[in-house]
């Protein structure tokens, strides 16, 4: 199962190539002392990002989310722009309460409904 990030491409374009400078040489030199390789994609965007004024999101308050997909099939994709806006507003189906992992099957009903 691998992480999915929702970014903003034209952004994120201005921060490419992500593993440079001293990123690079302490990926290269992980590799090479056979240490965890490679690094974690959070860990890449925050290194990368940060120094350049961008910030790293967690999660300290009780009203605060997010959604993970466990996986990504083709009607997820279909529908994660309705979710970001139905989101944005704070609504969301009650099944998804609590749950870190999307519940597909709850936002198809949903917003079909809606």
């Amino acid at each position: 199962m691998n992480p999915a990030f929702l970014l903003d491409k034209e952004k994120l374009s201005s921060f490419l190539p992500l593993v440079t400078g001293k990123i690079k040489y302490e990926t290269l030199l992980r590799r090479w002392l056979k240490r965890v390789y490679p690094f974690d994609p959070e860990i890449v965007f925050f290194k990368k990002l940060s120094p350049n004024g961008c910030k790293r999101v967690i999660l300290k308050n009780t009203n605060a989310w997010f959604l993970h997909p466990a996986n990504k099939p083709q009607e997820f994709i279909n529908i994660i722009e309705k979710i970001i806006d139905k989101v944005n507003f704070g609504n969301y189906p009650l099944e998804q309460a609590g749950n870190e992992d999307i519940n597909l099957e709850a936002w198809q009903k949903y917003l079909t409904n809606k």
